[in-house]
């Protein structure tokens, strides 16, 4: 399992390289609706800045961590190992997710990624930061 995770992390990541800087291909959600998406039971608000970030930023309150370069990696994990590795369940690729960072250029680049491996139901946020300068609530 391993040796192929690697060969599918390289090919994923080989991919995201060649990726155009051409238009977004998911819809960035405005401040009101990433607050109705939050209500959504089964709705995954992804942060994947560094963990650093969480200390010194802070985080959405539903928020749940995989950084940037280990989204690959992560999300070719057993179900088991991601929760172990990541405290958390690992979405299903039919999942609503929420993707965002600091100020959305990293959630596009994971939302790609992701797309990659398979997940169909994205979202952009576009960052922390605007969460903050719209009073949102954070942990």
């Amino acid at each position: 399992m391993l040796r192929l995770g690697r060969g599918l992390v390289a090919n994923v990541w080989l991919g995201f390289r060649q990726m155009s800087q051409g238009p977004n291909l998911f819809q960035v959600l405005t401040f009101a609706e990433a607050q109705k998406e939050i209500q959504g039971e089964n709705t995954v608000f992804l942060d994947v800045r560094e963990k650093g970030e969480l200390t010194t930023d802070g985080r959405i309150a539903k928020g749940k961590n995989i950084p940037l370069g280990e989204v690959p990696k992560a999300l070719v994990m057993d179900d088991e190992t991601f929760l172990e590795q990541y405290g958390f369940d690992k979405p299903a690729n039919d999942q609503d997710i929420v993707v965002y960072c600091k100020a959305g250029i990293r959630a596009e680049l994971a939302a790609k990624v992701m797309s990659q491996l398979g997940y169909t139901k994205l979202k952009i946020y576009p960052g922390i930061n605007d969460w903050k300068e719209n009073g949102g609530e954070l942990k």
